[in-house]
């Protein structure tokens, strides 16, 4: 799993984490959090991140198989 570069923002009220379709996690921050609060938000919620990257791995595999 690659992150890629954290991204803050006024209008995000959470941490949360965005499946990009190349495989990588883009992580919403609020305004002024620190990158210390993001990893460990990212340490916390690792395995939880992963399986839905799989989830949605398997999702887009069967949705390639339904157009070819």
């Amino acid at each position: 799993m690659n992150v890629a570069v954290t991204e803050f923002d006024f209008t995000v009220r959470m941490i949360f984490p965005l499946y990009l379709s190349d495989n990588r996690v883009l992580v919403k921050a609020p305004f002024g959090t620190g990158e210390s609060a993001v990893q460990e938000f990212l340490a916390e919620k690792k395995d939880w991140i992963k399986k839905q990257v799989v989830k949605q791995n398997v999702q887009n595999e069967k949705a390639l198989e339904l157009i070819t």
